[in-house]
């Protein structure tokens, strides 16, 4: 009987963690043709998954903790068949509540009606049957940590095998059916270990596990662990539970921001720190940990750094993303190892679980919402790297030998003085931030000698936040919203009078205007030269001098506004108003008044707004609205693509931009086309002449979508246009993968 219970026990804990990371990112793709790709809706939903998972375990913390065993598992299974109603999983409500005056209150309402049961169901698994098997009769029944390491592989597996499995095979609606036939499975795994542990209590359990925690009788305490047992419970051990999961929480969306913006803007980069911060939870809470944490803890501060010398490397630097995610390593192993050792005995264990999933839950919304609108950058990681640092009392080592102390002291004097000497040469730009790295990296290899965390803690913060807060001697201006930090550069050469200024979204320049001389002001650069792709449509377009109104779905610096002629109707959509006021401001960009016709900028999802558009209105549409190489998919897949061709005219043509580092979009659109027999045409071309190289021509991919035959003819007899390759499967709002189009 014990063993069964084991089992079951295992298989729901598993079953459930794979259910909660493949329902996550099937609701945000099911939300994305309604809602638009704007990050507000992303971040309300992570709100909404978290909190629920943080209500999730307050409600087995306070079941346990006021309920009989046998109550409390005849009530939990109740709730269980009442939350079968929702099956299957879908939205729901949705046209109720189109008169909303609040978008993120409807779809959190939304999301409440439509998977609101059975995601707290599932959320309380883990905590939950772990309560349950520990009042087993089971050898292991008194240290039943180890569930939390099942837990996490379960994450895994679902976590990987959405975006290589699920989302390839299955369209949204079979994802739900099979999400829903797999949360059915828990259910029943849930009610059998409930029914299980019923007959399997141990008679002494029944008092120590309603909260009798002093009456606890001495053969039930959890002597794997005597000392963990018999520790007070204390508020400072609760906090530090907390700020144990708090900062490899924090840390890892933190690293998902930086090396997505730094280095690649790959989609799906963000599982890979995701995957190893659900590791470290294995490792930590593992009946044998691959890595104990006290062996990492020597290596933690000369770690930390390394990771201070790596922020003299400019963005963009693959070592210093490779730093920083061994550094995540590192740090996640230790503090979730050192939450691990300090586990109560179990009768605390549903509290113990509920203040480690508020740790997690502060550090996403720290970094992934207050950052955001508090911070002018990325200075999340540097903070979170400081706070790593104050975990720590002291500076351990491994050794006191007299190797030890030279090899240290040698270490400390090479990376401390060339990082000084580097800071050194930069102070005569006269800049606050290299100043202050200067001032840091001395007192880091100070207290480091000193052994004194606290004084280490204090440097890092002097090396890595000024520099990440203040602006660059050639910066001038920065913004950061809910969908990037936009910032606004100069280059300038005075011998030959040039200035330009340049707009950039993480690595990516999305914007380039010469502002002296003056006269090559109205002149476009980049993706936007008259010789490129898009330059080459839209002056075709504007060949027989007739007006046109042309939308164009992304703003950058305006340098579209350009190609308008006396007459013509320019409608650039922009979801981000922090572009709109870079592009408007006459300090940075005059692009918008170059051009003779009339220009508007509509705030919203490029989408959305067209879809509110009449059928039939706009000559040209130009798709131009990716954030620095990340995609919005919601705007590439047929169901998309046809509400901008049903907005264009008889003769209309669509322009879509698909220039990537990373993604071979071509095949998307060329797919499209062919299924809707429309005739199209692809180029990808770059700086072949000295003009062109003069006028900064980036290498450029865009494909042409046209509802004339004759202006695709026109199109092809200049150099460089093909038909486009159109090996993909179809992309839809219910089936769509970025794998299929990933560049090796």
């Amino acid at each position: 009987m014990s063993q069964r219970i084991l089992i079951a026990c295992s298989a729901g804990v598993f079953l459930s963690a794979g259910l909660v990371f493949l329902i996550q990112p099937l609701f945000a793709r099911l939300l994305l043709p309604e809602f638009g790709g704007s990050p507000s809706v992303w971040n309300t939903c992570t709100v909404f998954f978290q909190t629920t998972l943080l209500l999730g375990y307050c409600y087995t913390w306070l079941s346990t903790k006021w309920l009989s065993p046998k109550k409390q598992i005849v009530v939990h299974c109740s709730l269980l068949l009442l939350t079968l109603v929702q099956l299957p999983v879908g939205l729901r409500f949705l046209e109720a509540d189109t008169a909303s005056t609040s978008p993120a209150l409807r779809l959190l309402v939304m999301l409440t009606l439509s998977i609101g049961g059975p995601y707290f169901a599932v959320s309380t698994t883990t905590p939950l049957l772990q309560h349950w098997f520990s009042g087993s009769r089971h050898q292991l029944a008194r240290d039943p940590y180890f569930f939390y390491s099942i837990s996490n592989c379960g994450s895994i597996l679902g976590l990987l095998v959405y975006p290589f499995v699920v989302e390839r095979l299955f369209d949204l609606g079979a994802q739900g059916l099979i999400w829903s036939v797999g949360y059915g499975t828990l259910v029943g795994l849930t009610i059998l270990c409930g029914i299980l542990t019923a007959c399997e209590l141990r008679p002494s359990v029944a008092a120590s596990l309603i909260g009798d925690s002093d009456q606890v009788p001495v053969d039930d305490v959890n002597t794997a662990e005597p000392a963990l047992a018999h520790r007070p419970m204390t508020r400072l051990r609760r906090l530090r539970w907390v700020v144990l999961a708090l900062v490899p929480s924090a840390m890892m969306l933190a690293v998902t921001t930086r090396i997505t913006t730094d280095v690649a803007a790959v989609p799906l980069l963000w599982v890979l720190p995701l995957v190893a911060y659900l590791a470290t939870y294995i490792n930590a809470f593992a009946r044998r940990p691959l890595l104990k944490f006290d062996r990492l803890l020597p290596i933690l501060f000369p770690a930390l750094m390394v990771a201070a010398w790596m922020s003299l490397a400019g963005p963009g630097s693959q070592l210093r993303a490779v730093v920083e995610i061994s550094l995540f390593l590192i740090c996640g192993i230790i503090l979730h190892g050192e939450l691990a050792a300090d586990r109560p005995s179990t009768e605390y264990l549903t509290e113990y679980y509920f203040w480690m999933a508020l740790g997690g839950c502060l550090g996403g919304t720290l970094v992934g919402i207050i950052a955001p609108a508090v911070f002018p950058s990325y200075v999340e990681f540097p903070l979170i790297l400081v706070l790593a640092a104050l975990t720590q009392q002291e500076c351990p080592t491994v050794s006191t030998s007299r190797l030890y102390r030279a090899c240290r002291i040698v270490g400390t004097v090479v990376l401390c003085g060339t990082a000084m000497i580097a800071c050194f040469v930069h102070v005569w730009a006269s800049s606050l931030a290299t100043t202050s790295q200067f001032v840091g990296f001395a007192a880091l290899g100070v207290f480091f000698l000193m052994n004194n965390s606290r004084g280490i803690a204090l440097a890092l913060a002097l090396v890595m936040i000024p520099p990440a807060i203040l602006p660059d001697t050639n910066s001038l201006a920065r913004k950061r919203t809910f969908f990037g930090v936009h910032e606004v550069t100069y280059e300038e050469d005075t011998e030959i009078g040039l200035r330009v200024h340049l707009l950039a979204h993480g690595t990516t320049i999305h914007g380039e205007q010469v502002v002296k001389p003056e006269e090559l002001r109205c002149i476009p650069r980049t993706y936007y030269v008259s010789t490129g792709p898009i330059g080459e449509a839209l002056t075709l377009a504007a060949a027989d001098q007739k007006a046109r109104h042309v939308a164009l779905i992304g703003l950058g610096s305006g340098a579209l506004m350009t190609y308008s002629k006396v007459g013509d109707q320019f409608d650039f959509f922009e979801i981000d108003s922090a572009v709109r006021d870079i592009a408007e401001d006459p300090e940075l960009f005059t692009y918008l008044s170059c051009g003779e016709g009339k220009q508007r900028v509509i705030i919203g999802d490029g989408r959305l707004k067209l879809a509110e558009a009449n059928e039939g209105t706009y000559d040209v549409i130009v798709l131009d609205a990716f954030g620095s190489d990340s995609i919005p998919i919601h705007l590439l897949t047929a169901d998309a693509l046809d509400i901008f061709m049903s907005r264009l005219k008889s003769d209309g043509t669509l322009i879509i931009h698909i220039s990537n580092r990373h993604l071979d979009l071509e095949p998307v659109a060329g797919r499209y086309a062919a299924e809707r027999n429309l005739p199209a045409l692809a180029a990808m071309k770059a700086a072949t002449t000295e003009l062109e190289q003069a006028q900064g021509q980036r290498p450029t991919h865009a494909v042409v979508i046209s509802k004339s035959k004759e202006f695709i003819s026109q199109l092809r007899q200049r150099d460089g246009w093909y038909e486009p390759r159109g090996n993909t499967s179809l992309w839809t709002d219910s089936h769509s993968s970025i794998l299929d189009v990933l560049k090796f």
